[in-house]
């Protein structure tokens, strides 16, 4: 294949994700139906007298990133005699995680020929063609890419950074050292579990040095390491300056984190460890066909050892490693792991068309590469299915946003509502401003408090955020109250959709097909008021006697 021949095929795939990441990257709004985005968009319209987010929970580069693009818009669309930030306030609140989300879509397109540049590095062209395949459809990254959050943005900076250690697999320059700890400290200073790419950025180089003929001990030596990792510590505190400014917030966020880590607050059927990561994470997220490909790469690049297969198993390992500690764990959780097995899929690509080295051969050279190629895209269509299925659900109207139209056009302003299970808000109708939600403790309790309507959210994958009525509530309603308003986004008779059952997000990975909009059921009853004693008859007077 000649190279404006691989250019025109990169460029297509990568317009295919782009158009995958970005379609949809709408849905909800007005309102905002994505868990952890309040805590990234506010801070970026923010920092105005500092470069402090005063949260240590999420390291600052992505918000710094944010607040560029929100500044930038402002300034070609807000009215000049109008201060920036008022711009995206009230009315205009949606437009800034709008910009945001785009922001997100954006990078996590550019990831794709982050990812096929490195595994063009790693094993050439045709491995950097099926590198960035595997990106572009994955169905957890393209959802994902539409969020006003640090994940995927996270995973563009380890790209690059991945890039930049084959870099140094391969060449081992004091400038390709410089570039992977600039990119390794962005992704950190994005999100923390990316310093894990130091590891591979190491690994790389030691197997340079060894290559060289240097022993392990001199290879640390190595100054141009060193200099690897000053870029990093560098990169990182540009970054997200007030981790260190700001060491009182770091240490509390820090201290969250850990119990967090170790927590089992979020009880969910899928468990943690390698249950949740072979069993439902990768599958999920993934692909169960594309993951078993990841693990059939891994074994291909320790058997047959090439400049930088080290770095990427050694990466894949501690990163692995870091998920099976933990006993709170979200799908998202797992795609920093997406580049790295991305590039090594993309040399057992390569190795099996023949053009793991180079490009070049003969007529039976390129029917084998046609076929495995092929094979590729027949494994892919199953991610690319879903990927699309996910967005057009997105693009449906959700049962949330549908109540909460029914409550303003039939439910006075200054009624009372009664929620079940007001303990978890995220699958509830949003009224605020309108309506303040309570807890429902009964139909004799909201009758004395003066309320008549109740609302319920339940959807049994997802039953840690929306569990619904228990069933004393639900008979009790039944008998006492009138169902004015129904809305199930699961189709009747299909198979139960799956989510990520610890994720509050309510757009399923699989069996997507069985939700006809995204939202929990969200059910609306009317108490019938309490039944009026009937009145004494009067008795009848006795008869005179005769």
């Amino acid at each position: 294949m000649s190279r404006p021949a691989r250019a025109a095929a990169l460029a297509a795939i990568t317009l295919l994700g782009g158009w995958l990441r970005f379609a949809s990257a709408d849905f909800g709004l007005p309102q905002f139906y994505r868990p952890d985005e309040q805590w990234v968009v506010p801070k970026a319209r923010g920092f105005e007298r500092d470069w402090n987010p005063r949260f240590g929970i999420y390291p600052a580069a992505q918000m710094v990133v944010q607040h560029g693009v929100l500044r930038a818009w402002a300034s070609f669309a807000a009215p000049k005699d109008r201060p920036w930030r008022s711009f995206y306030m009230q009315e205009g609140e949606p437009l800034a995680y709008l910009l945001a989300r785009r922001t997100s879509a954006a990078m996590g397109t550019l990831t794709i020929p982050a990812t096929a540049a490195a595994a063009s590095l790693f094993a050439g062209p045709v491995a950097g063609l099926a590198a960035a395949a595997v990106v572009a459809v994955t169905p957890l990254h393209v959802r994902d890419s539409k969020f006003a959050t640090v994940d995927v943005a996270m995973v563009f900076w380890v790209a690059v950074a991945l890039w930049a250690t084959m870099r140094v697999a391969r060449r081992g320059r004091t400038r390709d050292h410089a570039a992977s700890g600039l990119a390794g400290g962005l992704a950190t200073a994005t999100k923390y579990p990316a310093a894990v790419v130091a590891v591979a950025i190491a690994a790389a180089h030691v197997g340079r040095r060894r290559r060289e003929g240097r022993s392990v001990l001199r290879s640390w030596r190595d100054v141009r390491l060193w200099f690897a990792g000053y870029a990093f510590v560098l990169a990182f505190a540009l970054g997200t300056p007030y981790f260190f400014l700001d060491w009182r917030e770091t240490k509390e966020s820090f201290e969250y984190q850990r119990g967090a880590f170790v927590s089992t607050s979020n009880p969910h059927a899928d468990g943690s460890g390698w249950r949740w990561l072979v069993g439902h994470a990768i599958p999920d997220g993934f692909g169960a066909e594309v993951g078993a490909l990841f693990l059939v790469a891994i074994a291909w690049a320790i058997v047959r050892r090439r400049p930088g297969s080290l770095a990427l198993v050694a990466y894949l390992a501690v990163a692995v490693s870091g998920l099976l500690r933990s006993e709170t764990v979200y799908y998202r959780y797992a795609l920093p792991l997406l580049p790295a097995a991305a590039v090594l899929v993309g040399g057992l690509v390569a190795d099996l068309a023949g053009r793991g080295a180079r490009d070049g051969g003969g007529g039976d050279a390129r029917l084998r590469c046609v076929v495995v190629a092929a094979g590729l895209a027949l494994l892919l269509v199953p991610d690319l299915v879903r990927s699309v299925r996910s967005n057009a659900l997105l693009a449906r109207t959700d049962t949330r946003t549908l109540a909460r139209e029914w409550i303003l056009e039939h439910v006075p302003a200054d009624a009372k509502i009664a929620a079940t299970d007001m303990g978890n808000p995220q699958g509830k109708p949003p009224l605020a401003g309108r309506h303040d939600l309570v807890e429902f403790q009964g139909i004799a309790q909201a009758r004395e408090a003066g309320i008549e309507w109740v609302v319920s959210d339940s959807l049994p994958p997802l039953a840690y955020f929306s569990r619904g009525p228990n069933a004393a509530q639900a008979l009790e309603l039944d008998r006492e109250a009138s169902l004015v308003f129904d809305v199930d986004p699961v189709a009747p008779g299909r198979p139960e959709p799956v989510f990520d059952r610890a994720d509050g997000f309510y757009s399923p990975l699989r069996r997507i097909g069985a939700m006809a909009r995204p939202g929990p059921r969200v059910r609306i009853w009317r108490i019938a008021p309490a039944p009026t004693p009937a009145e004494p008859r009067p008795q009848a007077s006795p008869a005179p006697a005769p």
